[in-house]
């Protein structure tokens, strides 16, 4: 209809009705435009609003789950350190049996569980950029690095650690427990802490797996949790942006 309007009125060299309808045109075509980036925008902050409310709840279980997995390992490395102090001080008498069981499984690390499935999709999609705010986009970023920070220095640790009750069987010696779970070796660790004292192989290597414990515990689980803790702060309910369009029509 416009396009054949205009036809006639070149045809009859109508040059102001030319021009209305080009004006015509040009309008409906810019409206067009923002109606369509209204619509987008209203869609991306309906999806935002979804994603940081996911973004918080799978923070808040992350947090939890982690919590457990940081009190074994903060209660093993203390144990270690303390066992230490004691092989140190000739009169301090035998290992209590709890720090004892420390050292014999000094070697394993519990990797605590450290994904955000919510993030694990916006970095495979590239679309980080649907959370608007600049700060909350940092605190994830910062998690992220903490993380794989966390599991570089874990995957160094794992490479040549001590196992102590196999390197030196005559001071770590395994005793057997009544069975229990018909699938499972009940075991008790005993320490000969005299020869402890007198060994310093093995002292070296347990000062070595006592580091490697707390280095463990502060990059694997004290930094990337402060990360998680600000995300979930800046994810609350108090936090979020106010998703509700202006009005049910484009500007």
């Amino acid at each position: 209809m416009i396009l054949s309007r205009i036809t006639k009125a070149i045809r009859e060299q109508n040059w102001f009705a030319v021009a209305i309808e080009f004006v015509i045109v040009v309008l409906g075509v810019v409206i067009g435009f923002q109606i369509s980036e209204w619509r987008s925008e209203v869609s991306d902050r309906a999806t935002e609003s979804t994603l940081i409310a996911r973004l918080h709840d799978e923070a808040r279980a992350l947090a939890a789950a982690r919590d457990d997995t940081r009190r074994v390992r903060e209660r093993i490395a203390g144990l270690l350190i303390d066992a230490i102090y004691i092989l140190d001080d000739a009169e301090a008498g035998a290992l209590p049996d709890e720090a004892c069981a420390a050292i014999a499984y000094s070697h394993i690390y519990t990797r605590p569980p450290d994904e955000l499935p919510v993030v694990e999709d916006l970095i495979a999609t590239g679309r980080m950029d649907l959370l608007q705010s600049a700060e909350l986009r940092r605190a994830v970023t910062q998690f992220i690095r903490e993380r794989d920070e966390g599991r570089n220095v874990v995957a160094e640790i794992e490479g040549d650690r001590n196992r102590l009750a196999i390197q030196y069987p005559d001071l770590i010696q395994w005793e057997l427990q009544p069975r229990g779970d018909p699938l499972r070796l009940s075991r008790r660790a005993r320490c000969d802490t005299g020869a402890m004292r007198n060994s310093t192989r093995f002292m070296n290597a347990l000062i070595d797996n006592s580091g490697r414990n707390t280095g463990f515990v502060q990059s694997a689980l004290f930094e990337p949790d402060i990360a998680l803790a600000n995300v979930i702060a800046l994810t609350g309910t108090d936090s979020r942006p106010d998703t509700e369009p202006e009005s049910e029509t484009p500007p």
